[in-house]
């Protein structure tokens, strides 16, 4: 019998998010076909009171890890440090200002006990202006892992924020920082090449993104 797998969702945020956005993307984890056991939220620094307030509502609907960075530390070192925090098998990534589909959680499960052998798997994104389906905007990825390792010489294989993790794959503090706040390349060439994760991407949006 196959084991059910346990997600959550890893996001950061910092004091220039704005709370409106913050609160639809996390509405939208808690509106999924298949709920996550969890939600870590990082503080990168100080936060908006109102998005403060919004986190501490929302602990009877499911259970959220507040994570405090004491200054703002920028999005890799955050994120390095929310991954300390996941007792999952899958952690789903995603920003403060996004939108995720209310499958993708049910999709994502899906994909990794078919595939157990994936260490890291992304999707197609839609991107909007203001609200959810303003423009038709649709950014497709390559889909094998023999494709992913091929666009990887010339550029990132990932659109970052739909990304989801097979935990035990992860190495220790796997975003890379420093580089100026362009941690995705170097941060997916050291997962796929330094550390062999084997990737893949859904050929389906689960993610609008703003």
């Amino acid at each position: 019998m196959n084991k059910k797998l346990s997600t959550c969702f890893l996001i950061s945020v910092y004091i220039n998010d704005c709370f409106k956005d913050f609160e639809k993307a996390i509405n939208s984890c808690l509106n999924q076909t298949v709920l996550p056991q969890k939600i870590i939220v990082v503080f990168d620094g100080e936060v908006k009171d109102s998005i403060y307030e919004f986190c501490n509502s929302i602990k009877s609907q499911v259970k959220i890890n507040l994570v405090k960075c004491p200054k703002n530390v920028g999005l890799g070192s955050a994120l390095n440090k929310g991954l300390g925090f996941v007792k999952e098998d899958v952690v789903i990534r995603m920003d403060s200002d996004d939108i995720s589909r209310k499958n993708r959680v049910e999709k994502i499960i899906e994909f990794f006990r078919k595939n157990k052998e994936i260490g890291i798997v992304g999707s197609y994104i839609s991107e909007f202006k203001e609200t959810k389906g303003d423009i038709e905007m649709i950014r497709k990825v390559p889909l094998s892992s023999d494709l992913i390792l091929k666009e990887l010489k010339f550029s990132c294989p990932f659109n970052h924020v739909s990304v989801a993790f097979n935990y035990k794959f992860l190495p220790k503090n796997p975003y890379r920082v420093n580089y100026n706040r362009l941690e995705d390349y170097p941060t997916w060439y050291s997962l796929l090449i330094k550390y062999k994760l084997k990737p893949s991407n859904i050929d389906e949006v689960l993610v609008d993104v703003k």
